[in-house]
């Protein structure tokens, strides 16, 4: 009988344990069945006994199950200081017996599942909820930072328990990918497997910016990955339609908008943030004013920005989508990553790599192309070719094995002034999955509008690319 309190159906968790019972094929099919599922502790702890003894590969019936649930009392009367013992074994194995007899057919396990599976959700959405109300009462937050955390805490709750099969054939995922390839023929800038990044060398080493996985930018201080952030998030933006999300942990809203402004108008970033203008400067960014006031990549000032709230804040604005039809979010660029507050972790390695793994989850789970941009040490300093590698990162937590594709950003001029020249960067590319590694691509850096791309003579075909559109996000 279905409790109207508590969102639960007895019924259905008797009729799972019942299908185990009656026949342990059963009990492959309800993977996802957790302990958590069952409203009764008596059955929580059946199920607990049963997830133990499958996982030792031990048999599974009246008997065993029964000893595993005393060997769990005991441990529990131990560790709480309360009695769990013959008692609460007994009313376990009554509780057994009546499964037993309570599963109509063990066939239908999925249809019992999917019944407790709805209930705890929707347990879960009235507690996230209720959370949700006492955060309000309290004025902690308000307004659109609390239907952000409200959206945000409400799509956690389907992670991993949408019901759906996760798994795919092989035959399908192919088809899809041909389907890719028909509607990307003829587009110049469709990218293999990923987000366009607006450098054509680049991309053809790499295929894009992979989507599903998290990039991760190696470089020290002043090599460009705010830059190529920046640039990155407009070839999203006109090659990608797609509303790109770029969180900023270091510098602020102006540094943006002015590098902005330069990049459309081709006046110099360091004239703008003066207000030092020269003639034919005001002519010049008022003839690019629409293209500016058109491009929609989303600055988030996000210093202070826990990841776990990074995330929930990114799928916010991904649910709330666009006005214009493009997607919002496929693109997401975290700068930079030690700026983000750290988890608790005995070392600081370890509260790096929390930081990975969430990044890395948030990316697969999504479907998105994530790029973490990273500091590195002084190590760099000190070989002859200065060029970052991969292992420059190992003191980065996890980020170097979560990645599926690596670059280091350098500048040979910061080393030899003399043979090189300043706008002269290489981006080079220190693992790929899905290509080669050991190359980069040699691209051009405006330095005077902070703009990133192929070579010099694409300065002026790049603004004229940012054609106007509706504003996104």
């Amino acid at each position: 009988m279905q409790s109207t309190l508590t969102h639960a159906d007895s019924d259905a968790e008797q009729a799972v344990i019942g299908a185990v019972l009656l026949d342990i094929r059963a009990l492959a099919q309800v993977p996802t069945v957790e302990v958590a599922d069952f409203t009764d502790g008596h059955r929580a702890a059946i199920w607990s006994a049963i997830r133990n003894l499958e996982a030792d590969g031990r048999p599974i019936d009246l008997v065993t199950i029964g000893d595993e649930v005393e060997k769990g009392a005991r441990l529990k009367s131990t560790n709480d200081q309360t009695d769990h013992g013959p008692p609460f074994r007994a009313a376990c194995e009554f509780e057994l017996g009546t499964c037993a007899l309570r599963c109509p057919i063990a066939e239908r396990v999925l249809e019992y599942a999917e019944i407790m599976r709805r209930h705890r959700l929707t347990r879960d959405c009235v507690k996230t909820l209720v959370g949700i109300l006492a955060v309000a009462n309290r004025g902690s937050l308000e307004g659109d930072e609390l239907i952000a955390e409200a959206s945000g805490e409400i799509m956690r709750l389907g992670e991993g328990r949408s019901g759906e099969d996760p798994g795919v054939t092989v035959g399908r995922i192919v088809a899809d990918e041909c389907a890719r390839i028909a509607s990307e023929d003829g587009n110049p800038n469709a990218t293999a497997a990923g987000m366009p990044s607006g450098l054509q060398k680049l991309d053809e080493l790499t295929g894009g910016i992979p989507f599903a996985v998290t990039t991760l930018w190696l470089a020290r201080p002043g090599m460009g990955k705010t830059t190529l952030a920046q640039n990155v998030a407009w070839a999203a933006s006109v090659l990608g339609n797609d509303t790109p999300l770029l969180y900023s942990y270091e510098d602020g809203l102006a540094s943006f908008a002015q590098r902005s402004m330069a990049q459309s108008s081709g006046v110099p970033t360091e004239r703008i943030r003066a207000r030092n203008f020269r003639a034919g400067d005001m002519a010049n960014l008022h003839s690019a004013r629409r293209r500016m006031l058109s491009r929609r990549e989303v600055i988030v000032r996000a210093a202070g920005m826990s990841v776990d709230e990074m995330i929930r804040d990114a799928r916010s604005r991904r649910m709330k989508g666009s006005k214009d039809g493009s997607t919002v979010g496929r693109l997401v660029l975290v700068d930079y990553v030690q700026k983000m507050p750290e988890p608790n972790g005995s070392t600081r390695n370890e509260r790096l790599g929390v930081l990975s793994r969430r990044l890395s989850e948030f990316a697969a789970k999504d479907g998105i192309a994530v790029v973490v941009c990273s500091q590195i040490n002084r190590g760099v300093e000190g070989r002859d070719d200065h060029v970052p590698r991969l292992s420059d990162a190992r003191d980065c937590g996890e980020l170097e094995q979560d990645c599926k594709l690596a670059l280091g950003l350098y500048r040979p001029w910061r080393y030899d002034p003399d043979h090189h020249q300043p706008t002269h960067l290489e981006l080079h590319v220190l693992k790929n999955h899905n290509g080669q590694t050991d190359c980069h691509a040699s691209v051009f850096w405006d330095l005077e509008t902070h703009t990133i791309c192929d070579s010099a003579n694409e300065l002026n075909a790049r603004r004229a690319m940012e054609v106007p559109h509706a504003h996104g996000n």
